[in-house]
């Protein structure tokens, strides 16, 4: 009796991992080479009665690519491994933005999914 031909290889949870994996370095190392090495974080340095508001960017040294969606499951997968939604910072701007020590800092300014080129306000 003859075997049935193969036609389609099946992806597992391993081969889709690994898969994601690789995006995601490919991805993290255009974010290191689009900051140049400096924190990409920009915050509000002025707001004008007027509305406009001017930005500061960070400009140390950047330590970390952040993911900027995160959660259980979905860090470093799907769209958060994309460079769109990574951003390459300094690890004050790191602890900042996620709240490691004593909350977070810096609000996110932008629309309901983050990108690397939103504005941050220093929470008060």
């Amino acid at each position: 009796m003859p075997f049935p031909k193969v036609t389609k290889r099946l992806r597992t949870k391993a081969t889709k991992a690994q898969t994601d994996a690789a995006v995601d370095r490919k991805e993290s190392a255009f974010v290191r080479k689009r900051s140049g090495g400096l924190c990409e974080v920009r915050t509000v340095a002025l707001t004008h009665t007027s509305g406009l508001v001017i930005t500061m960017r960070c400009g140390a040294a950047a330590v970390h690519v952040m993911h900027l969606i995160g959660g259980r499951g979905k860090r470093g997968r799907g769209i958060s491994c994309l460079r769109e939604h990574k951003l390459h910072g300094c690890l004050q701007h790191h602890r900042d933005i996620d709240g490691d020590l004593g909350g977070k800092k810096l609000k996110r300014l932008g629309g309901p999914v983050p990108r690397w080129d939103d504005v941050y306000e220093r929470v008060r």
